[in-house]
This record gives structure tokens, C-alpha cells and sequence, in this order.
């Protein structure tokens, strides 16, 4: 009890400067719960009819073999999940841990490979999941997972594809991984050798089989350039609903937005050289004009034409860049990633993390800021156009990792550590921030799910319109599902 008010007269001092006083971070004395940034509801100068986020994935079939997979249309085909034509008699409050899912909600599958380090995944529209590792730096390995939670041994080798690094040496770096719609994954990498300074950045495909990709460069492999220095190094690859993938390639303040077909081949329709100089984005999105809206860790956004050429209606122009972007400012907190751009018919929401600027008895929170369709901040979202999230009020660190936009609000996911207890969380807002009381305690759930420092890699809901999140672990993939 004295601990949660210590922590929370620190807090109320931390945003004593940018907050109404009348509308603090908020707990009942002696809570657990979480803590926000959000005052009360205001009216946003946007209406409120955000496009519903949802999957149109054209993936393999991972029903065969699953004893609770459902089909496509919600309906479930082993009906061991108590739905039936998507609708659950057994429902519980939006929030609640799925207790039919894997051991109490919680399914640990890791990879076949215990060695390797887990570098992405995503959830897939038929309610599986593809996941992206490395090991010993020499190799790409990915895995399938059935929205069960179980291996999909069909997928790959055993459930397991593999590819070696295409190239020896010892200063070989992985920089990302991808999954598109229909389940081809992608891993961006350099390769090289300290001694001899020769070094080829590119691409490694798999195809929706786990297989590297024969009918794409070598084997799966794409070369984007060789050289002499790893300066010249990619960044994080974003697979787009049309199956084209995004990254950035370059360093030194000076870097190219890319973007490639699904074979790895330049994209004839993107301008040759989509420049963001200092902005390095690592998180991309594509909106319903086919812009993409770029995002960097300092919470930078910059949105492109549909040909790769900076529009210069939104925002304004950044000093720092020389080109319009939206730089969004969280008064007292300093940026740490941004993790997700949620574009809708109406706004554009940014996911992410910041720490506070002074220090406090917490390291990060979660983020959550809103846009208008100009990039400008949009009024009445949170205070100033944004809130944070201490996930519960006790947490040393709070680290968003995706979000998504469903019909009556907005979802953010993400991992909370304290005293080396790893936990998911889901957070449920409305739209104009604030957090939505009737999702599991006070808007927010919490999941424990171990030690280590693991990052959430990516959620989704399921066809039997269950919430499923995926949390990277060292060599395991975490899949813990909650009620909607």
C-alpha cells in the first residue's frame, strides 16, 4: 500500500507538467492495475468510423492435423472449442485469458532448434502462425504453428525450413524479418568477413511451404549490393497486403526506402531512389490511398506516394529531415521505437514505446498517439493527442509491440517486466484514448508468462474471434490468446 502511493505521487509529479491536474494517472489505492495517461472522453475532430483492421490472408490450410482449428468464416471444423458458426455459448468478458488455449491460455512451442534466437513472427488470417529465427548468425530457420498452438510438422522439414547464410564469414548480421498475407516469409541479412571486407547485404525468401523459395534468386536468396563496408546495411522488411515488401537500405544519415515484388525483384512502379535521409524507418504501412506512411524509432512519421515520392501535404517540413513529416512529441518522455502504424478511413494511429525524461521508478511505457489524415495531432485523443501506459503500476518496464484497430476501439499488445517476471499484456482503448474499463481489469489484461526479456512480436485475431498474441523469447515462441 505505502509503495503504490510513493509510486504514484512520482508519477503525478512526472506529469504534473503536461496534464490536468484533475485528471491523473489513475488507480484505487492498493490496485495492481494499470495506470494511464488518458483523461476523460473528448469529442475527436474526426468521425468515428475507423476501418476494421482484419486479415485477407490466402495462406496453406493449417486445419489438417489440428484438433481445434476453425475455417476461414469462423465456423470451427472440430467444434472442440465450443463455437459453433463463430458464435461461443461459452464466452467470457472481453479480456479474460483464454483457458482453452494451450496450458491456461498460454502455449510455449519454441523451435526444433534450440539454439536459435527468435526474430519474428506473425498471425496469419486462418489463425496460424509463422515464425523467423537465427542461429550462430549462419543460418535462417522458420516454423508454423497451427492456431492451436501446436507445430505444423508439414511445414518445412519437420516442421522446420531452413537456409544457410549464402555467404561465409564472421561479421554476418540479421536485421529482419517479415511474413506477407499469404504466408512467405522473408528475412533481411548482411554477410561478410572482417578480414577480407567484402560484404553482400540481401534477401532470404521462403515460400508458404516453409521451403526456401527455389524459384526466386539463388535458392531464396536476393543479393541488393555488395562492398566494403557494412555501413551500407538494410533495415527491418514489412511484407504490404499485395505481397510487396518494404525496407530501408543505406546508413550514414543517408538512407532509400525500397520496395520489392514478392520475388525479391525491384518494384518498376517505385521511384529508384525513395530517399528519408536521417529518418530511418523501421515500421511501415500502407494506407486506403496506397501511400505508405514510414515510422522511425523517434516517432517520426513520414507518409509516400504510392510511386515512392514524399507527399508534401502531410505534416510539415522537418528540420531535421528536409522533407514534410509528423514528429510526435509526448511531453516529459523521450522516444524509444515506434512498433505499429494503424492507418483507418479517418486517422492514423502510432504504437510504441517512450521513457520518461526524468528519472522515476520505471524505465518505459507503452505509447499510443493519434493523427489526422494531414499528420497533424489529432484533438481530443488522450491529452495533447497522445497517452501512455504503465501496464501495471508496479511494472519496471512496459514495451508495446503491435497494435490494431478493431470496430469499437483499439488494441495494443506488448510485454511488461518486474524483478525478471516476463508478462504479455493486451490494452484496450476507445477512440479518443482512453482506456476501455470493460476489457479485462480496467482496460487492460496481463498474462505471466516467465523470465527473460522477450518482445511481442505480432497479434491477430483468430477465425474464431479470439485474440491471439505472440511474444519472442530467446528460442521460444509464446502464444497466449484472450477472449474479444
Amino acid at each position: 500500500m505505502q509503495r503504490s502511493r510513493i509510486w504514484l505521487s512520482i508519477a503525478l509529479l512526472l506529469t504534473a507538467a503536461c496534464f490536468n491536474p484533475e485528471d491523473p494517472l489513475v488507480a484505487d489505492e492498493g490496485s495492481t492495475g494499470p495506470l494511464s495517461t488518458t483523461g476523460t472522453a473528448a469529442t475527436s475532430d474526426s468521425t468515428e468510423t475507423p476501418r476494421t483492421e482484419t486479415e485477407t490472408s490466402t495462406a496453406v490450410d493449417s486445419t489438417s492435423g489440428a484438433a481445434e482449428e476453425t475455417s476461414l468464416d469462423g465456423a470451427s471444423t472440430g467444434d472442440t472449442d465450443g463455437t459453433t458458426g463463430g458464435v461461443d455459448p461459452n464466452a467470457e468478458p472481453p479480456g479474460t485469458i483464454d483457458l482453452t488455449f494451450g496450458f491456461n491460455g498460454v502455449a510455449n512451442p519454441g523451435f526444433v532448434d534450440p539454439s536459435v534466437v527468435v526474430l519474428g513472427a506473425r498471425v496469419l488470417g486462418d489463425g496460424s502462425v509463422v515464425a523467423g529465427a537465427y542461429s550462430d548468425q549462419d543460418a535462417a530457420y522458420v516454423s508454423r504453428f497451427f492456431a492451436n498452438g501446436n507445430l505444423d510438422t508439414d511445414y518445412g522439414s519437420n516442421g522446420l525450413g531452413f537456409r544457410s547464410a549464402p555467404v561465409g564469414g564472421d561479421e554476418n548480421r540479421w536485421f529482419g524479418f517479415t511474413v506477407s498475407p499469404s504466408g512467405r516469409a522473408t528475412f533481411s541479412a548482411q554477410f561478410g568477413s572482417s578480414s577480407t571486407f567484402n560484404f553482400d547485404r540481401g534477401l532470404i525468401l521462403f515460400n508458404a511451404a516453409g521451403e526456401p523459395d527455389p524459384d526466386v534468386g539463388t535458392s531464396g536468396w536476393v543479393s541488393l549490393g555488395t562492398g566494403a563496408s557494412q555501413i551500407a546495411s538494410l533495415g527491418v522488411p514489412q511484407a504490404q497486403p499485395d505481397e510487396r515488401i518494404l525496407l530501408t537500405d543505406g546508413g550514414g544519415g543517408n538512407r532509400d526506402i525500397l520496395r520489392r515484388l514478392a520475388t525479391g525483384t525491384t518494384d518498376p512502379d517505385w521511384a529508384s531512389s525513395a530517399n528519408v535521409f536521417a529518418l530511418e524507418p523501421n515500421v511501415y504501412a500502407v494506407d486506403a490511398s496506397e501511400s505508405v506512411l514510414a515510422a522511425g524509432a523517434d516517432w517520426t512519421v513520414m507518409r509516400l506516394r504510392g510511386t515512392g515520392t514524399v507527399d508534401a501535404t502531410w505534416g510539415v517540413v522537418d528540420p531535421d529531415i528536409g522533407e514534410n513529416a509528423a514528429r510526435i512529441v509526448i511531453p516529459d518522455f523521450d522516444p524509444l521505437e515506434v512498433s505499429d502504424v494503424l492507418p483507418t478511413d479517418d486517422a492514423v494511429f502510432v504504437v510504441g514505446s517512450v521513457a520518461p525524461s526524468a528519472p522515476v521508478a520505471f524505465g518505459s511505457v507503452a505509447a499510443l498517439a493519434g493523427l489526422t489524415l494531414a499528420g497533424r495531432p489529432l484533438t481530443g485523443f488522450g491529452m495533447d493527442g497522445a497517452t501512455v501506459l504503465l501496464a501495471t503500476e508496479t511494472a519496471q518496464e512496459t514495451r508495446a509491440g503491435a497494435g490494431l484497430v478493431v470496430d469499437d476501439g483499439i488494441l495494443v499488445a506488448g510485454v511488461t517486466t518486474e524483478t525478471g517476471t516476463l508478462s504479455v499484456f493486451v490494452a484496450k482503448f476507445d477512440r479518443q484514448g482512453v482506456l476501455d474499463g470493460s476489457f479485462g481489469t480496467t482496460g487492460v489484461s496481463v498474462q505471466t508468462i516467465g523470465s527473460g526479456t522477450g518482445r511481442l512480436l505480432d497479434m491477430g485475431i483468430q477465425p474464431n474471434g479470439r485474440l491471439l498474441t505472440v511474444v519472442g523469447n530467446g528460442s521460444q515462441v509464446v502464444l497466449v490468446r484472450f477472449w474479444l
